[in-house]
């Protein structure tokens, strides 16, 4: 199981082609909205290089780099080949400098992958701004939509995108589009794996990666993916139809039953259990929703799912009546964001969201969103 690396260090050494700069080049002045990773981009070609601009400015930003004012004036160093009249003095003031010369517009992003877009997308409304909502270009990937974690028809797009953007706004990281996959668990994890602009994907319940019974996804997201922190934590459990009155409380007693399986869903621990999961014994509908039709139909006798996300596909189940729980076989599980290994930019981006979301928890902040979002 891979852990998330100390990316801290990535961002020291990024800024080596700059180790030597001393020259000013220019100078901005902030606007509502930015921080120094945009300004870094605007001036130096990326978000990395913002310690460059942070140590120009020391003195008048202060000891917080996420906290530049409005008006606030910043000496921009040189870019690799640039030269300036100017020598940063490490703790000295910013002088005047000359106003920075027009940037050409950048680029448009390039289409995806042929392999990466064999499915549609379609835009969540997150809650940071962003011109990219018609098309997905890059950034960030709601791999799968269950309330009330993700949903195109939830505010801002789910309980987990608005922790998300809190958690980046919070680390002086905007929020880039949001899009929802149409392609399937496995299908948008080798989307991720082919197309760098797949950078995160969430919500991901993480597997017991110790486990020596995961499932091809699941193993596939503990040799390859790395995880954010947890963002929720949610309890998984067997479901039934309370007229087949079902009375299990042995592995056993579950053999031969055929389990309906969501989308993303690791089921490790039933295979732990003994069970054989397999295409007689397993069935993979994709969403709860689809789960439980299957259940009423007959063609499940199980659903194996979390408890929060049943009660907002199909309603509350202490109310319907007609929901039995397996309560012998329950586990706490974590929900998480993740990133693919070989993809620098969305390890980043993970740094960023634990920062942010540290400090959301070590605040308060979290908890009281929590309450809000899933009251």
């Amino acid at each position: 199981m891979k852990l998330l690396p100390a990316v801290l260090i990535a961002l020291t050494i990024s800024t080596a082609s700059y180790a030597q700069q001393s020259d000013i080049c220019s100078s901005h002045t902030v606007v509502r909205g930015e921080t120094l990773r945009i300004i870094a981009e605007r001036y130096l070609g990326t978000r990395d290089q913002s310690p460059i601009i942070y140590r120009a400015n020391r003195a008048v930003v202060g000891g917080d780099p996420n906290l530049i004012t409005i008006g606030m004036v910043l000496n921009i160093p040189c870019a690799p080949g640039q030269t300036g009249g100017q020598t940063v003095v490490a703790g000295a003031a910013p002088a005047a400098a000359a106003a920075p010369a027009a940037l050409a517009p950048a680029p448009a992003a390039p289409a995806p992958a042929a392999t990466a877009s064999a499915g549609a997308t379609r835009s969540l409304g997150a809650p940071a701004a962003s011109a990219q909502t018609a098309e997905f270009n890059g950034g960030l990937i709601a791999l799968l939509s269950e309330a009330p974690f993700t949903g195109a028809d939830l505010p801002n797009g789910g309980a987990m995108p608005t922790i998300m953007a809190q958690a980046l706004m919070r680390a002086g990281e905007g929020m880039p589009a949001v899009s929802l996959s149409t392609l399937g668990s496995a299908q948008s994890l080798e989307a991720m794996y082919q197309d760098a602009r797949l950078e995160v994907g969430f919500p991901v319940i993480r597997p017991n990666c110790f486990s020596g019974n995961l499932s091809g996804v699941s193993r596939n997201l503990c040799n390859d993916f790395y995880f954010s922190a947890p963002m929720f934590e949610v309890v998984t459990t067997l479901f039934s139809r309370k007229a087949d009155d079902l009375e299990i409380s042995t592995a056993e007693e579950l053999a031969g039953k055929v389990v309906c399986i969501p989308d993303f869903y690791p089921f490790e621990e039933l295979q732990d259990l003994g069970l054989a999961l397999d295409s007689t014994t397993m069935t993979e509908p994709g969403s709860i929703s689809a789960c439980f039709d299957q259940l009423w139909s007959g063609e499940a006798d199980l659903v194996y799912a979390d408890f929060l996300s049943v009660d907002n596909a199909i309603g509350n189940i202490d109310l319907r009546g007609d929901v039995a729980v397996i309560s012998r076989f329950t586990w706490t599980k974590t929900v998480h964001a993740v990133s693919h290994n070989g993809n620098a930019q969305g390890v980043k981006m993970l740094s960023m969201l634990n920062e942010g979301f540290a400090n959301m928890v070590s605040s308060g902040e979290w908890r009281a969103m929590m309450r809000d979002l899933l009251s």
